[in-house]
């Protein structure tokens, strides 16, 4: 709806991974989102995401900070909680990425247990992974576990 609404995202003007741009992807986005409350580019205080470090699925923690920087924050009305930026390969078709906190700040907090990153490309939002990913299973760190969850229907990498 915002391509059909603003343009096809490589005419949005996003440059990669600034802030011009993570907040340009979400003033285009925001008008067909049920959003409960924006948090801007600095959730510091926790307002919209966990605040802390979350954890992997092998039980290490992850050393990411999105709570500042170049991630535009806000939570839907669901309670999801969703960061998200231009990306790093804006050149080659990847225009877009987000995270997406399902349960926002509640447990487990937990990198391919309730945080799923997806992208966008080629008019396509696309979740993270495939069948041979090697990083969504219990010795993993959890990423890429986006498209095993819909396209499974099922979080059996856990087991």
């Amino acid at each position: 709806m915002a391509e059909e609404e603003y343009g096809e995202v490589p005419g949005w003007g996003i440059t990669g991974l600034d802030a011009k741009s993570a907040s340009l992807i979400f003033n285009n986005i925001k008008p067909f989102l049920k959003v409960a409350l924006e948090c801007g580019l600095d959730d510091s205080k926790g307002r919209c995401m966990y605040p802390k470090n979350y954890k992997m699925l092998n039980g290490q923690t992850y050393g990411g900070n999105h709570a500042i920087g170049n991630y535009y924050k806000f939570l839907l009305l669901n309670g999801a909680g969703i960061w998200c930026r231009g990306d790093s390969n804006y050149r080659s078709g990847s225009y877009i990425v987000c995270y997406i906190d399902v349960n926002g700040k509640s447990q487990p907090n937990t990198i391919g247990k309730d945080l799923f990153d997806f992208y966008y490309s080629n008019g396509s939002i696309v979740p993270v992974g495939g069948p041979d990913e090697n990083r969504c299973n219990k010795n993993g760190d959890g990423w890429g576990c986006a498209w095993q969850v819909l396209h499974n229907q099922n979080m059996n990498y856990l087991h």
